[in-house]
């Protein structure tokens, strides 16, 4: 089987980065893959520049009128592209990842009416990139249009499978397809735990280090963890705890700002985005790894990375995490009990009052994803569903 690849992400700078370029990377492991290539997305396939860092076409429109009409109009350069590629070798599947642009998938079916379609589907764009009621339902027709193409389709969660079930999408083309991890990079048995990386981040060997690594969205509450791990610090935990958090986002001043009210110095270290290739030596350091809160949708990326880890774990309670892993049994859920804090400030205090369930769950959660959530396990599940 040959396959072409499609993405925009795969050189962008979010987290979608590392999805793109793991997958990929893991394709050409599977055994029934002869090749697999890719398809690098950038300014010049909407005829703009053919340098990323130069201006867009149309850039003197705001962001998001420009990712609306690349969303609603079918980019007929872009697809004149691909048929050209997919003439160089035999490919059996064109991959493409939901992005912002539109491809004409009955064109290419008409050049190659043997080839399977699939799109890799990582949120619902309609849902997260508009606020406007109409602009994001014009949005939603595209992406149904896009999609309904398509041989088959490749949800990270069982919400968003729900959600293009409820747009009238096929129920035969959607297979569930969460995230997953590179377990030769993450492996806190290869890294050693600790193995100095604390001295290296000036984090003092006695105490206790809760971890977050990832972006700051608004949705991701960070500020609220913040100011429960504040509680925890200078309250029944003072003394003994330590919180390290990584990343960057539209909420890393609020979180910067409530550390240094609320905090010493010497009880935190926040750091701005890090070379993906660096923070497993970071997890390395950590007793506790948190990601409170998600949405719904999401599949989220360094939870598999935490468990892979071998890291006790606090994961959001939504579905898409209760549908792999069990609380308590692989992780902890940060259960929406209340939205006071505290059924979170208590979880941490039990967590680390019981090292020996520390250990255990984070055990078996380390099991769960070895066997089950790798980058080449992805794939597999990809390929074993094309004829």
């Amino acid at each position: 089987m040959h396959v072409l690849y499609v993405s925009k992400t795969i050189n962008s700078s979010h987290g979608g980065r590392t999805h793109a370029r793991e997958f990929f990377s893991a394709l050409s492991q599977v055994s029934k893959v002869k090749s697999a290539d890719s398809y690098y997305v950038i300014e010049s396939d909407f005829g703009g520049n053919s340098n990323d860092m130069e201006r867009p076409k149309l850039w003197w429109l705001p962001v998001k009128v420009r990712t609306f009409l690349r969303m609603v109009l079918v980019n007929r350069k872009l697809t004149r592209q691909l048929i050209l590629r997919l003439a160089e070798k035999p490919y059996t599947l064109l991959l493409v990842r939901h992005e912002t642009v539109r491809i004409d998938f009955a064109k290419i079916k008409k050049r190659y009416p043997d080839i399977t379609i699939a799109i890799e589907l990582n949120a619902m764009l309609s849902d997260e990139s508009f606020d406007s009621y109409l602009a994001r339902n014009i949005v939603k027709r595209a992406e149904y249009s896009q999609l309904s193409l398509a041989d088959n389709i490749f949800p990270v969660s069982s919400t968003l499978a729900k959600t293009i079930l409820s747009m009238g999408i096929s129920p035969e083309k959607i297979i569930v397809n969460p995230n997953g991890v590179d377990v030769k990079r993450f492996d806190s048995d290869l890294l050693g735990r600790n193995a100095g990386f604390r001295e290296h981040y000036g984090i003092p060997e006695d105490r206790f280090v809760i971890g977050y690594v990832g972006g700051m969205e608004k949705y991701r509450r960070l500020p609220e963890f913040v100011e429960i791990y504040s509680r925890l610090a200078q309250g029944v935990l003072k003394d003994k705890l330590f919180l390290f958090i990584v990343g960057d986002g539209k909420d890393c001043s609020a979180v910067e700002a409530i550390l240094k009210q609320q905090c010493a110095d010497d009880i935190y270290l926040q750091l701005g985005w890090q070379n993906h290739t660096d923070v497993p030596n970071i997890m390395t350091t950590f007793d506790l790894a948190v990601m409170p809160y998600t949405l719904d949708y999401c599949s989220p990326l360094k939870l598999f990375e935490y468990l892979a880890m071998g890291l006790p774990t606090i994961a959001p309670d939504t579905q898409s995490v209760k549908d792999l892993f069990v609380d308590r049994e692989h992780l902890w859920l940060n259960l929406k009990i209340s939205d006071d804090g505290d059924h979170l400030y208590q979880l941490i205090q039990n967590i680390y009052s019981d090292e020996q369930a520390r250990y255990a769950v984070a055990k078996r959660g380390r099991e769960q994803v070895m066997n089950n959530y790798t980058w080449l396990a992805n794939a597999e599940r990809v390929i074993s569903q094309i004829p």
